[in-house]
């Protein structure tokens, strides 16, 4: 039992990310601005994880071109966030650094 433990955890890795991307589809389809941030945000952080620091950089990149979104309240707010986040993983005192050199 202990063999297949492994992929147990994989599978449901693979799920909340193919959740996340569900999300992020469909929020861009209903114009749920929040849900969109949301989904990049957590998108990035996951690529990050995996030491996938471009894909991070792509998730960053789109919920930067969002900032045009008038009806999007919490824009600069979010994305100010984000953009934080993103510097203190990838960054060489972040957490970045140990992904990186592990």
């Amino acid at each position: 039992m202990r063999k297949y433990n492994h992929h147990t955890k994989t599978s449901q890795r693979f799920r909340r990310f193919s959740l996340t991307i569900h999300v992020l589809s469909q929020a861009r389809i209903d114009g749920q601005n929040e849900y969109v941030n949301k989904a990049l945000f957590y998108t990035m952080r996951i690529a990050v994880w995996h030491g996938k620091f471009t894909e991070a950089k792509q998730a960053l990149e789109n919920m930067e071109a969002d900032l045009v979104k008038k009806e999007y309240v919490s824009r600069f707010l979010e994305y100010d966030i984000a953009l934080g986040w993103f510097h203190c993983l990838t960054s060489p005192a972040g957490d970045g650094a140990r992904l990186v050199n592990r």
